[in-house]
């Protein structure tokens, strides 16, 4: 991985090598012009900080954070497709969907507790698959890809001082998504 920085001339994807301006959105709605981001040849519609917990989404733009306010990520997000899933004994969760670049649609869930980002879970697939088109061996496929994807940002391990991210398939719902448990931190 080459690492970017938002002040060069050049904006760079980070989910590519092709040049973007979507970068230095992020950087303005996170407001820190000096954000490095992870550029990547792999097709991630995501890149995470593996020092910070730093979850960037810039083709939406959006940037998550450990323990992030629900205030500023409902600021950041007031332009997406955000539906509100409901509060319960602390408890609030939002889903965001989202077409992005590739024929790709991105599908988000977010949950706070005490108006707090405690976890998170997210999946992209081609914006017109329909469960007509799911099979065992595509979802394994689908696995193998997140797993990669993951590996390629945060290395082999899962748990980091931030917290915890993991691939996982839900054998009941018949999906594969990538979740980062940011309530799971390490001790200092």
């Amino acid at each position: 991985m080459t690492l970017i920085t938002l002040k060069e001339k050049k904006r760079f994807c980070v989910i590519c090598t092709y040049q973007r301006n979507h970068c230095s959105s992020v950087s303005s709605v996170v407001g820190r012009s000096d954000l490095a981001l992870n550029c990547s040849a792999m097709s991630a519609p995501f890149a995470i900080d593996a020092a910070t917990g730093r979850l960037c989404f810039p083709d939406l733009p959006l940037e998550l954070r450990p323990q992030m306010p629900e205030a500023d990520f409902l600021s950041a997000t007031a332009a997406l497709n955000r539906d509100n899933l409901g509060f319960n004994a602390g408890w609030q969760r939002y889903a965001i969907r989202q077409v992005i670049p590739g024929d790709r649609k991105l599908g988000l869930f977010v949950i706070f507790l005490h108006e707090r980002l405690v976890k998170l879970s997210f999946a992209w697939a081609p914006k017109d698959e329909t469960w007509d088109d799911w099979s065992e061996a595509t979802e394994q496929a689908r696995l193998k890809e997140y797993r990669q994807l993951l590996d390629a940002q945060l290395g082999p391990t899962n748990m980091m001082p931030w917290g915890k991210a993991s691939v996982v398939l839900d054998t009941k719902s018949g999906g594969t998504d990538i979740w980062i448990d940011y309530s799971q931190q390490l001790d200092a």
